[in-house]
């Protein structure tokens, strides 16, 4: 219990602290499971860094075999060179039958060179791809532990997001003017754990609204901006507070047969208390109509003024100056 009725609290200050240790052992595994998913996730890093060496090393023996393969070509091409040679010698009769047996084995020997070559290009070629498959495997594992460690910081953010709300803050600035729960009370999610009463009322008096209950027969006549003067029996010898009307309900309460009317009322020194009592006066800026006659009964001069004719007690008749008011169309307010 950090706060008390009657201390004056600022938006965000702590009230009070519930513990709620299931939760904390909750927040503590996920931590350890977001720990131990971005050890995973460095594990599977290092494996698409060894992968993309792996690739590398393939790669690089592809182009030696390559290079192997262009030596021997080379050597094949003057083995079949010297072998033409010393054919062409050996059927003039310029050189001994056993010369054309060892360029023979000479070139037969370079030609079966470029065939193991050959296979250590197919070979090369073949680790190259298996490389590059593993290094795709790689890849897709560290996007999957990449995966499962945002859905695990997401579950930690989620159970921080439920310890948050163990610690009761205060939403604005105010006073504590009710406190229902002691240290060591067992609470829950509603309010009915607190004898159906919320856990603290802070009550913001800086600036108050005035709700007043107006009769069904003035309703109609009360609009936003009418004057409204104020008394509050605790402050007899006090000034009238004069305001206007923020705002009307615009509907009647079927209880009561009245209409809520709000007033803003600025509180800079506190003086007011939420829950005090005292007296409106609303000065209504509508004009009654003092009575209604059928349209036919009033008549229009030139310059647009409305008039009627009176028939006073004497019987004669008079030219009435009226002021219209509402007109459906059969009758007009007079």
């Amino acid at each position: 219990m950090l706060a008390d009725i009657g201390d004056a609290v600022s938006a965000g200050d702590t009230l009070a602290i519930v513990d709620v240790p299931e939760m904390v052992k909750r927040g503590e595994i996920a931590e350890a499971k977001v720990s131990r998913l971005e050890s995973e996730e460095r594990r599977a890093e290092a494996g698409v860094t060894l992968a993309d060496a792996v690739v590398v090393s393939a790669k690089a023996s592809l182009l030696q075999a390559e290079s192997e393969l262009q030596r021997v070509d080379a050597s094949l091409a003057a083995a079949e060179s010297e072998f033409g040679r010393t054919e062409d010698l050996v059927n003039r009769g310029s050189l001994e039958p056993r010369k054309l047996d060892e360029v023979r084995k000479k070139r037969d020997s370079e030609l079966a060179a470029k065939q193991a070559v050959s296979s250590a290009i197919d070979s090369a070629k073949a680790e190259v791809t298996v490389a590059q498959a593993k290094r795709g495997a790689a890849e897709a594992d560290l996007d999957a532990a990449k995966a499962n460690t945002v859905i695990a910081r997401r579950e930690l953010e989620e159970i921080e997001v439920m310890l948050a709300y163990a610690t009761i803050r205060a939403p604005f600035n105010g006073i504590v003017s009710q406190r229902h729960v002691e240290p060591g009370e067992l609470v829950g999610a509603s309010a009915d754990t607190a004898g159906g009463h919320p856990l603290f009322v802070v009550s913001q008096i800086d600036k108050l609204r005035v709700r007043v209950p107006v009769p069904e027969n003035d309703a109609p006549m009360i609009n936003p901006g009418d004057e409204v003067v104020l008394t509050f029996p605790s402050f007899p010898a006090e000034t009238p507070i004069n305001a206007t009307v923020t705002r009307r309900a615009g509907a009647l309460d079927p209880s009561t047969r009245t209409m809520t009317v709000e007033i803003e009322l600025e509180n800079p020194d506190g003086k007011l208390m939420p829950g005090m009592f005292g007296q409106a006066t609303i000065n209504s800026a509508s004009k009654v109509a003092a009575s209604t006659l059928p349209a036919r009964a009033i008549r229009f001069g030139e310059d647009g003024r409305s008039y009627v004719y009176s028939i006073g007690d004497d019987e004669t008749v008079s030219v009435v100056s009226i002021e219209t008011g509402y007109d459906d169309g059969k009758t007009i307010e007079v």
